[in-house]
């Protein structure tokens, strides 16, 4: 769904933190032909992204994840990779 709505020129990186996930989503992204989505290995605490490359940032849950991981930690991670964008 991101992948159509950054269009062709757009880029869209996917971070899960299981093997089998991000297999899963390898997979789909293959079926509905989506050249410009990559997925990556990683947990909240160490997002496997450059600092201030992203624009947004959809979160699935995975803070919900990180039941022990205090808000501020999330929030400056999340502020870390964004470029001025925000958290969707």
């Amino acid at each position: 769904m991101a992948a159509r709505q950054v269009g062709p020129t757009g880029r869209v990186i996917g971070v899960d933190m299981t093997h089998e996930m991000i297999k899963k989503a390898r997979n789909n992204a293959d079926k509905v032909g989506a050249p410009n989505v990559e997925f990556r290995l990683g947990e909240l605490e160490h997002l496997p992204i450059a600092d201030n490359t992203a624009d947004v940032i959809i979160s699935n849950c995975v803070i919900n994840l990180a039941a022990g991981l205090p808000a501020a930690s999330w929030r400056w991670t999340f502020g870390r990779v964004l470029r001025g964008g925000r958290v969707a």
